[in-house]
Order: structure tokens, then sequence, then C-alpha cells
């Protein structure tokens, strides 16, 4: 229960929450790729797929998928009737059904989200050196108007 807690914390998170999810959706599209080309029941691909996400919150959503695939629903429709698979990851799945090409489809949705996912931390990981400076130099500027406000403070006191 913690688990889930936190992990669905960590994926609302404005900036990392969004890249995370990303990257548990590529993993996701990945799996399902590779094990539905490799002949794997659709049912257990999904459910190994699932569990791949990394994300307990995540992985507790997409379990729907699996109910209503059970049920006779196509695998669109079930990942459609979730919260956690964007819609562009859909209609990619869609027509991956429609053309007999799902695996195709979902190694195309992997490569995205990886792509956008790594774009994203890269912009990242270029903001933070800029952040870490910019904190230092409020540091230092508080430090030093510290110093002279107590210093003229004293002056101001020697001068009465």
């Amino acid at each position: 229960y913690v688990k889930g807690l936190f992990d669905r914390v960590v994926i609302e998170i404005p900036f990392l929450g969004k890249n995370l999810k990303k990257l548990a959706l590529s993993r996701f599209s990945r799996s399902l790729a590779t094990l539905y080309a490799g002949g794997v029941e659709m049912h257990k691909a999904l459910k190994l797929s699932i569990e791949t996400m990394g994300n307990s919150y995540l992985q507790q959503r997409s379990r729907i998928v699996q109910v209503a695939l059970s049920e006779g629903e196509t695998l669109t429709r079930s990942m459609a009737a979730t919260v956690v698979f964007p819609v562009n990851l859909v209609e990619m799945v869609a027509v991956g059904e429609q053309t007999g090409e799902l695996d195709k489809m979902l190694h195309k949705a992997a490569d995205y989200y990886e792509f956008e996912a790594d774009k994203a931390i890269k912009a990242l990981l270029a903001a933070i050196p800029i952040g870490i400076y910019l904190l230092v130099a409020i540091y230092i500027a508080f430090t030093v108007i510290s110093f002279y406000a107590g210093y003229f403070r004293a002056i101001g006191n020697i001068a009465q």
C-alpha cells in the first residue's frame, strides 16, 4: 500500500512524474511488442508487460486492461478504459490491431516515449547547474548584504 501511494505521488510531481510515466509506457510497449511478436498469448503477454512498468500505481491501474481483455474486449477498448494510457498510444494500438502489425506499432510507440523522456531529461540536466549557480549567488548576496547591514548599523550606533 505504501509503495503504491509513493508511486502515485511520484507520478504527480510536475516535471519528473510525466517523464517517469513516459518511461514506464515505453517499457510496457516494448515488452508487449516483443512478447506478442514472439507468439506469447496476449493475456499472458499483457500481464508480463504490465509488470515491467516499474511503478506499482500504474501497474495497478493497468490491470483493468487484463480484466477487460479476458471479458472479450479488444486491446484498444480496454486500454482506453484506463487513465494510464494516453490517447496517442491507444490510437497507435488501434491502428496496429486493424492492420495486423500490432508489434510494429508498439515498437514505434516505445521509441517515441523513450525519445520524449530522453529529451526532457537532457533539458533537466542542463537546467540543474544553472539552478545551483543561482542558489549559490543568492546565498552569497544574502551573506554580503547581512555583513554590510550589520557593519553600517554598528557605525551608526558608534556615531550616535
